[in-house]
């Protein structure tokens, strides 16, 4: 099941998703897709950043496998809202 993170989609309580686990008992469910994604991006900047021994390791990492050495960026704290256009 693939749905946003919304308590009545996804809740612990009375939600489409514990109303499915009735009937589905090996239920997989994925909450949304780009709130995830985020997560793992900002925690793999994170990681490397905030530590000098790990960013060492990457840049060996790259140098080994010879692709060019870069710096993994922070995402930006700024979201984009799509609006309606009337």
């Amino acid at each position: 099941m693939a749905s946003d993170n919304a308590s009545v989609m996804v809740g612990n309580h009375n939600s489409f998703m514990t109303r499915l686990k009735k009937k589905v008992s090996v239920l997989i469910v994925l909450r949304c897709i780009c709130h995830s994604c985020e997560n793992i991006l900002h925690a793999v900047a994170t990681y490397f950043s905030g530590s000098a021994k790990r960013s060492a390791i990457l840049f060996d990492f790259q140098e080994f496998f010879g692709v060019e050495s870069r710096k993994i960026l922070k995402l930006s704290g700024t979201r984009c809202r799509l609006t309606e256009v009337c």
